[in-house]
């Protein structure tokens, strides 16, 4: 009899699933992968620590935890870091799904993540740069950033701004970027935002990646709110005279920021989108509300590649009037491949 190579294993089709567990693989340790129509019993003898147990019946896999001598089989549970569906109020599935969340979080060797869900005693004071919670803030006079007492999953609010021209701005890595766009190397980027009008001239707004130190006063042009020239950029901007569109832009401080995809967004008044990135290495990818919308190669001209960038979320009032216009940001998340 001929001895059994890997190909004829993984090339086999082996009988459906039975009630008795039926065994793939088996070792002097025990028996190392197993299936069947229903779970071995604990206690059962004769699997190896640690084996693995697929149940054909309702999909779920177990991993025995306790000995050959007695079995403990515990269901391996998964844990998603992402909403169930792209229309949820959570992180979009096509940008979250291959992020190694719980590893950047155990291991920042391998990379980092950071997730801001604003609740708690969170404020960026009027008149002023404030710092708290790892965030800088900046308001002109009579804006404010404060959290709304009306929801429970937690809401940052721009409050206040009701001159022409006022700035509202919110930062993480200010000082000194948290996220290098880099050849080969993955990053993550998400919010979801609202503005409570999308009247032309009433909000402009940016929120993305940007170079570090732009939580300060007309980051956006005065009565344009365009992105200012010679700063590294890359993420979603309104501009003044086009309130009811939101455009993927990039640039490389050498100039104006490209518009990359003009109007990927259409926003409604008072309603949420979410607004995500995902570069994979090679290109950098652009989300609405969890759907694929734009793509643009970090090769690119105008691109920020290798330069350090930070969160950047500003919105300026444009409303001559004048007039109050509210802004919110429900959360906002990054992770890194180092």
């Amino acid at each position: 009899m001929g001895r059994i190579g890997w190909s004829d294993i993984k090339d086999a089709t082996f009988p459906a699933g039975a009630e008795t567990p039926r065994t793939v693989i088996n070792t002097a340790d025990g028996k190392g992968i197993i299936y069947g129509s229903a779970a071995a019993a604990n206690g059962a003898v004769g699997y190896a620590p640690g084996s693995i147990l697929i149940d054909t019946t309702n999909g779920k896999v177990y991993k025995n935890a306790g000995t050959k001598a007695s079995a403990d089989f515990n269901e391996i549970l998964s844990v998603p870091n992402y909403a169930e569906t792209a229309a949820d109020r959570g992180p979009s599935p096509l940008i979250w799904n291959n992020c190694p969340v719980l590893e950047y979080m155990l291991n920042p060797v391998k990379g980092s993540h950071y997730f801001e869900d604003f609740k708690g005693d969170i404020y960026g004071a009027t008149n002023s740069t404030t710092r708290m919670c790892g965030l800088t803030f900046f308001n002109d006079d009579g804006a404010t950033h404060q959290i709304t007492d009306d929801d429970v999953h937690g809401v940052l609010q721009v409050e206040g701004n009701d001159a022409d021209n006022d700035d509202s701005a919110m930062g993480y890595g200010h000082d000194g970027g948290v996220v290098v766009p880099t050849a080969g190397k993955k990053f993550w980027f998400e919010a979801r935002v609202m503005r409570d009008s999308v009247t032309d001239n009433h909000m402009g707004m940016f929120i993305g990646l940007a170079e570090e130190g732009l939580v300060a006063a007309d980051t956006l042009d005065v009565d344009s709110a365009d992105l200012v020239a010679a700063k590294d950029w890359i993420g979603f901007h309104v501009d003044l005279a086009n309130a009811d569109a939101i455009d993927f832009v990039h640039g490389d401080g050498a100039g104006e920021a490209v518009v990359a995809g003009a109007g990927i967004c259409v926003p409604v008044a008072a309603t949420y989108n979410k607004l995500g990135l995902y570069c994979d290495g090679v290109s950098v990818h652009a989300y609405v509300d969890g759907i694929w919308v734009d793509s643009v190669l970090l090769s690119a001209s105008d691109m920020p590649l290798d330069e350090e960038l930070g969160l950047l979320w500003v919105v300026k009032n444009g409303d001559a009037g004048p007039g109050e216009h509210k802004a919110a940001i429900d959360w906002w998340r990054l992770a890194v491949e180092y």
